[in-house]
This record gives C-alpha cells, sequence and structure tokens, in this order.
C-alpha cells in the first residue's frame, strides 16, 4: 500500500497538482478499495448477496490503483516492459 499510495501522489504531482489535494488523492483511491472489500466481507460473512456497488467500486479503485502504479513506474521495469510488448505494431 505504501508503494500504491507514492505512485499515486507522483502521478498527481506530476499533473499540477500539490500539496493536501497531492497528499490525499492515493488515500482517497485506496480507501475506496478498502471500503468495498470490508463491504463485500461483510456480506459473505451474514450470507448477503452483494450488490453490483461495492463488486464496481472494487473494479474502478483497482484500476485507478494500477494504472497510477504502472504510470509512474520506471522505464526498465517489468510493467513496462510488458505495456510495450502488448502495444500494437507500430505504436510508440
Amino acid at each position: 500500500m505504501t508503494i500504491s499510495c507514492r505512485h499515486g501522489y507522483e502521478l498527481v504531482i506530476s499533473h499540477g497538482e500539490s500539496g493536501m489535494t497531492a497528499r490525499l488523492v492515493p488515500f482517497t483511491v485506496n480507501g475506496l478499495i478498502l471500503a468495498a472489500s470490508l463491504v463485500l466481507l461483510a456480506d459473505r460473512r451474514n450470507g448477503r448477496r452483494s450488490g453490483w456497488l461495492p463488486w464496481t467500486a472494487l473494479a474502478i479503485g483497482t484500476t485507478a490503483s494500477l494504472a497510477a502504479n504502472i504510470a509512474t513506474a520506471d522505464t526498465g521495469t517489468v510493467s513496462q516492459a510488458a505495456c510495450r510488448q502488448t502495444a500494437p505494431t507500430g505504436a510508440t
């Protein structure tokens, strides 16, 4: 989670935000993941079927976190290499 927050912070800073906004955005993304996970856990423990909202929140939060990690990865890391290998022919 620490690495994810650092990557989110770096991404927000690179887009011109600073101060409290840059510090809080990564925690809102991780908070979304945590809240959705806790709702799903509570539903499972109480024998209830979870609705679409916690699953959607979990998917959005996970996608946002993963996107921030990939966007701020060093050029020599596995994530960037994987992105380059899956790019269509002729793309840069």
